[in-house]
């Protein structure tokens, strides 16, 4: 008798166990991470004179999952960092990037945008056939990557909503108000108040802008004028010095998970109210106009870094 309860105890145990692993296993498949660049005018063939840098900003086109491309990849070293320093929000076997011709045109990213609102749908459809959930999708753009995600607003189907992590991205008339759409379930903004890039880009100078002559507004903003609640926008710094556009493409991307998960307890910061924060970082190697090739490769003088 007490053979047979040892022996059901042990399938018992055995069961519960089997059951943790599916659900720890499910609950990791219900993560999906893309990255989605920005501009890149005619970086790749600049950068292809210099050894090894051509990889440096590659994503082929359309969704591609960053365990299948070449380990030096910007979207593979966004990947393995954002998922070691905040597992449970990014699963590195579930990080995609998403490519597209980085050209800048409104038009462009518009159809950029349709392209990616039809891969997603195929691809969550697929989570859900494969896993049985419907998984949380999160965004994660650069610069104008930012505003091809934005315009999934028009294209989204209904049932299917993302999470949307903007870094630098050019606050434009033309997109600013999508992040009221239903499909975007989470908005989080991420700027620097030295990156001249991210304004910089003219309004009027586009051919195809609809009701031109209303624009009122010629460079782009840097955060969103929306009070809502699902939207928190912060303005960062390193050392107490604001980052211009490169360094804040690659170099400040390991403390991307630590701003998120800062602005998720700042109850206080929602909507136009923008929160401050400021890393502490000692190796962190600021642009300064010399080393462009280093911020690309993030290289590091010093790994430590605090928060």
């Amino acid at each position: 008798m007490k053979k047979e309860t040892h022996t059901i105890f042990w399938l018992l145990l055995l069961v519960g166990a089997m059951f943790v692993l599916s659900k720890h296993h499910k609950k990791q498949q219900a993560v999906i991470s893309v990255y989605i660049h920005g501009t890149l005018f005619n970086w790749r063939n600049m950068l292809a004179t210099i050894p090894g840098a051509a990889d440096l900003v590659y994503v082929p086109d359309g969704l591609s999952l960053v365990k299948d491309l070449p380990e030096n990849t910007v979207g593979n070293k966004l990947a393995v960092e954002f998922s070691k320093r905040d597992p449970r929000r990014f699963v590195y076997d579930n990080f995609y990037t998403f490519g597209w011709n980085g050209k800048l045109s409104f038009e462009h990213r518009k159809k950029s945008a349709e392209f990616l609102a039809k891969e997603l749908t195929l691809l969550v459809n697929k989570y859900k056939h494969d896993y049985g959930i419907k998984p949380i999708v999160r965004l994660v753009t650069f610069s104008h990557g930012g505003n091809v995600a934005l315009n999934l607003a028009h294209y989204l189907p209904q049932g299917i909503s993302v999470e949307l992590i903007l870094i630098a991205c050019p606050i434009q008339p033309e997109t600013e108000d999508l992040i009221l759409a239903d499909c975007f379930s989470k908005v989080y903004m991420i700027f620097s108040l030295n990156d001249v890039i991210q304004v910089s880009d003219p309004q009027n100078i586009y051919q195809n802008i609809k009701n031109k002559k209303d624009y009122q507004q010629w460079l782009s903003k840097r955060y969103f004028n929306h009070d809502i609640d699902k939207l928190k926008q912060a303005c960062v710094s390193v050392n107490g010095t604001y980052l211009g556009h490169l360094e804040m493409f690659q170099l400040f991307n390991q403390h991307i998970p630590k701003v998120l998960n800062r602005l998720d307890v700042l109850s206080g910061v929602t909507g136009t109210t923008v929160g401050y924060v400021d890393v502490e970082d000692k190796g962190f190697p600021f642009l300064h106009g010399l080393n462009i090739v280093d911020v690309l490769q993030g290289i590091r003088d010093d790994e430590e870094s605090l928060f």
